[in-house]
């Protein structure tokens, strides 16, 4: 879900602000802490994660209630890049894979659906996480493709690669990202 929304969260700096933290230390201690990849398995809530940092952060008990909302807030949507997509819905087939928290697939489900995927798969779920290499061969599986025949977009390195580890051709996305000419080669 990272490369379809953008790194935009002014809930989060506006909690930080009211809570007199600086900008970006709740982003840091969240995904740096032992619980987060937890998290991104499904074994833990990000409840259990507020809770957890409440102390180091010295937030009070009506600060972790409004983290729920606020660590994410409303979804700052990739519009050029859903825009993009959406041709190639019918000619190809295109799927999500995501490393995301418990309760992700209500907040983006306005534009993470099946109009445009045809499959979704968040890491939650499945109990397993990128770069774990079972992850990319259960979308594949799903998704009935071959891996030499599929293209995968990440922001992270190390999730790109995993994937081209299986023969999948992949693509670290970034702002400067070639995106339309890569897909183009590609078809």
């Amino acid at each position: 879900v990272g490369v379809l929304l953008r790194d935009e969260f002014p809930e989060r700096e506006a909690f930080e602000c009211r809570a007199g933290l600086a900008p970006g230390v709740l982003a840091e201690k969240a995904f740096y802490h032992p619980i987060a990849p937890l998290l991104l398995t499904g074994k833990k809530l990000p409840t259990d994660l507020w809770s957890a940092i409440r102390e180091d952060l010295n937030l009070t008990e009506e600060d972790v209630r409004r983290l729920d909302d606020d660590f994410c807030g409303v979804p700052k949507w990739n519009h050029e890049l859903l825009e993009l997509l959406e041709p190639l819905k019918g000619r190809h087939k295109l799927g999500v894979l995501s490393n995301t928290w418990p309760g992700t697939r209500e907040v983006v489900r306005e534009r993470i659906n099946s109009d445009l995927f045809d499959v979704i798969v968040f890491s939650y779920e499945e109990g397993i996480a990128k770069p774990d290499p079972h992850i990319y061969q259960r979308i594949l599986s799903r998704m009935d493709l071959r891996a030499d025949r599929t293209m995968f977009v990440d922001d992270r390195s190390e999730n790109v690669e995993a994937a081209e580890a299986l023969g999948i051709h992949g693509i670290l996305f970034s702002e400067e990202t070639e995106f339309t000419q890569r897909i183009a080669a590609f078809d």
